[in-house]
């Protein structure tokens, strides 16, 4: 199975058997501590770094701002929000969830502007034909979710359950 904040899109649907959401994600920007930026609107001209391959990068291809931004693209999330840092970037595009989980553990300061470009859900996804497999990892998260396990460890990762699991 994929496991690990894997967006469930119409797209990927077609060749990919998801489990239930479990999980909500907005695609935001980060900017540093000391940025004048305080918008989407005035990242003109700016640099945006993204992961490659991601659905942030996508979201972002198909926005009104991608023509009057440069977009540079980095294998990973963690490395974008680095060249973030080191201002090679002027904003940083990621997951929520993947930017309060490298902000509350960096101990720098950083600001989320106000506007996201996309809600998403993840999902698991398996093979369209494992459907044994993934209905009994959905049943087991969901006697996660109703025993208090999953919140546990929600709340241990990212300071609160922010699960979706029903």
């Amino acid at each position: 199975c994929i496991w690990n904040g894997f967006t469930i899109t119409d797209e990927r649907s077609k060749t990919i058997n998801f489990s239930d959401p479990y999980m909500k994600n907005e695609l935001i920007f980060i900017v540093t501590g000391d940025s004048d930026i305080k918008a989407v609107r005035e990242l003109k001209g700016k640099k945006v770094g993204v992961q490659s391959g991601s659905t942030a990068e996508d979201v972002l291809k198909k926005s009104d701002i991608y023509p009057d931004i440069t977009m540079i693209t980095y294998d990973t999330a963690l490395l974008a929000m680095e060249k973030l840092d080191q201002k090679e970037v002027d904003t940083a595009l990621v997951d929520s969830v993947v930017a309060y989980y490298i902000l509350s553990d960096n101990g720098t300061r950083h600001f989320i502007l106000p506007d996201s470009l996309s809600e998403e859900e993840y999902g698991i996804g398996f093979r369209k034909d494992d459907q044994a497999l993934r209905d009994k990892v959905q049943t087991i998260i969901s006697e996660m979710k109703a025993d208090g396990t999953l919140g546990k460890i929600s709340k241990k990762w990212f300071g609160s359950d922010i699960t979706t699991v029903k």
